[in-house]
Formats: structure tokens, sequence, C-alpha cells
């Protein structure tokens, strides 16, 4: 039983049987392993931040790590002021600073001349944009209003200040006569501001106003991208049914789509990683097979992630040793991921039963159908 369904002395490998009779495949450890999960040596920082589009998407998961990884903290302080220096993010700089305490030999002294420079260029630039705002305004010419209103909002956006540039994208909506292609984009680039100010309330808040306007929602690359905000905020908020329901009906390609403006806020690994993990976690036998294993948009993105693919594979086909080996090598990744490290317990853990009761289950986990489980588990606690 033991080479069949292996037991981690750090972990207890749970099966857990719900009232609906289908099978969840748990693992449950105890909380020092997240520390042992993030020094995975396998973990290639690069090609992780690469994923993103930058500035700010990249910056954030660059500076999670930094905070969560003692082995991995120098690297990504590293990348993350090369990637600072890209930008104009002067506030995030001094954090970034503050945090390498001196310990990155090239950025031992604070870059006041970038700082500066940074600094200058952009109160230049935002004197120019706010003088062809109020110019505009008092020409009362709306197609020039928008576009020098959208300009501050971006302006703000790339300096890294989310609360004014949330303002400004929301003046935009103050306009009645907004063509659906403005209307739509301005409120995608309200929701991923919501994001960098960790507000997911104000996404839930924002799809909820959009739904008003439903003409403005139609093309397939937007309903995407609406459907990526929704999902982040259901799993942010642990409503994992919501998100594998959004995730799983997400519609893109990712190579025919790959310049669309989800980037910052997710991959499509990503798609892949938290639709996957919360489709096993919550979907019945049937929707796990209808909205995951059959269905071909979403197994565009299974096929980037191959370890969540096996792993749903191997457990829809009753092959949970296996399946539970994917989960053990990827568990590193978990705790490192910005948005899941908050809910690998949720997801992947439970209250530990005895291993006397998981060993006698293991014996008869393998090749026996999902409701037989189900029954065998009944019958031992009878």
């Amino acid at each position: 039983a033991g080479s069949r369904f292996p037991v981690d002395s750090r972990a207890l490998c749970v099966l857990t049987w719900v009232k609906t009779g289908y099978v969840h495949l748990r693992i449950h450890w105890e909380r020092d392993t997240l520390t042992s999960m993030a020094e995975a040596d396998s973990f290639d920082l690069e090609q992780y931040a690469s994923r993103y589009r930058p500035p700010h998407g990249r910056l954030v998961r660059l500076k999670f790590i930094a905070s969560n990884s003692e082995r991995l903290e120098l690297e990504a302080i590293r990348i993350l002021f090369r990637e600072l220096k890209k930008g104009k993010n002067t506030s995030m700089y001094k954090e970034v600073f503050s945090m390498a305490n001196g310990r990155i030999p090239e950025e031992k002294l604070f870059d006041s001349e970038w700082h500066k420079g940074i600094e200058s260029q952009g109160q230049l630039n935002h004197a120019s944009l706010q003088g062809e705002l109020e110019n505009n305004r008092a020409q009362q010419i709306t197609r020039s209003i928008l576009m020098s209103t959208k300009n501050l909002a971006e302006y703000y956006y790339g300096r890294g200040d989310f609360a004014n540039a949330l303002k400004y994208y929301k003046k935009i909506l103050k306009v009645d006569t907004l063509n659906n292609l403005t209307l739509s984009e301005t409120q995608l680039a309200i929701c991923g501001t919501y994001v960098q100010l960790n507000d997911f309330e104000g996404i839930r808040h924002q799809i909820a106003l959009m739904e008003q306007t439903p003409e403005a929602f139609t093309e397939s690359a937007v309903v995407a991208r609406v459907r990526c905000y929704s999902g982040l905020a259901a799993f942010v908020k642990g409503d994992y049914y919501e998100a594998a329901k959004e995730f799983s009906q997400i519609k893109l390609d990712p190579e025919r789509d790959s310049k669309v403006a989800i980037e910052e806020t997710l991959a499509f690994d990503d798609i892949a990683l938290y639709g996957g993990l919360c489709g096993l976690a919550t979907f019945t036998r049937a929707e796990l097979e209808t909205n995951i294993i059959k269905n071909e948009d979403f197994r565009k993105f299974l096929e980037l992630v191959p370890e969540v693919r096996e792993m749903i594979m191997d457990f829809y086909n009753s092959e949970y040793a296996r399946s539970l080996s994917y989960l053990e090598r990827m568990k590193h990744d978990l705790a490192l991921d910005l948005y899941l490290s908050p809910h690998v317990d949720a997801l992947c853990g439970m209250e530990p039963q005895t291993e006397t009761e998981l060993l006698n289950l293991a014996q008869v986990a393998e090749g026996i159908p999902t409701h037989r489980l189900f029954q065998e588990r009944s019958a031992r606690k009878a």
C-alpha cells in the first residue's frame, strides 16, 4: 500500500468523500513545510517573471516572491531592480531598495540620478497632460476631453499611482456618449487598476456595472478578459466553484490571442492552474468531465501546464496515487504564487485523518470507481 500511495512524513494524503459521492484528492501538510515548498531548486524565476507583461504584473509577483522565499529573495530583488529601471515606478523602487538593505552589490547606493530624472520628467509630463485637459475642457471638445483624461489615467497607472489612475478612468465613464469600444476598454482598465489596488470587491462591483450594458461586451476577447477578472475575484474571495466556472468558460487561443491584455494580471498558465485546481476541488465528476476534460477551449490552456493536465486526467481515471505525485511536485510553485499561496490549505489541505485510516483506504483506492470508494469509506465508518 505504501508504494502504491506514498505518504510523506510531513504530509498526510487524504481521500475526501462528500455527499454527492464523488472524490476530491487533497493533500495536507504542516504549515512549516510551506518554507520547503518555496525553496525548491527547480523554480526558474526568470522564466516565471517573463510570463507577465510589464510593468506592474511582473513587479508585484517578484516582490511577493522576494518577501516569501529566503532562497529566491536576492534573485527576485535583482530582477526587480532591473525591471524597475525600465519603468517609472519610483515609489516601488524605494521599497525594493529598502528590502535589499545593501545586499545587492550593484545596487548598494540609491540611484539618485535615475530617480531624479524620472521624477523631473514625470512632473513635466503631468503638467503638459493637465494643461491639455484643461484646454480641451475650456473648448468643450468631448472627444479631446476623453483622450486627455485617458492619457492622465495612463500616466498615473504607469507611475504606480493607482488611486489617481482609478479616479481618472472613472471620469471617462461619466460621459454619456461613449461608444462601445471606449466603454468596454475603460471598464476593463478599471478592473486592471482594482487588481493593482488589491480591491477585488471593486472588480465584482465593476463587473456588475458591465452587465448593465451587455451590448459593449460581445466581442470574444473582451468577454474572455471579463471572465479572467471575474474568475480571479471569485478565487481571491474563496468562491472556488464560481472561479472554476469562470476560468473554464474562457475562450482564448494561447497562440492566436497572445496579445490579449490579461498578461499583466494573469498568464495563460494561471488560467489552467487556477481553473484546474478549483475545478478538481469543487466540480462533480460530471462537471469535471464537461467543463474541464471535454472542454476544447480549456484544454488549450491545460496543454501549457502538463502537470495540471495529467493530474486531472489521472484523478478522473482513478489513478489517485499518480495524480497525487503531480500535486506533490507542484506544491512549491503553488506557495510562491501571489494569488494562490493564501489558498493552498483551503484547496489542497484539510484537517488530517489518522495515518492508519489513510493506509487502510489506500489499499483499496486504486482501480475502484469513484462511487465504490464512497461506499467503501461509508462502510468503514459504519
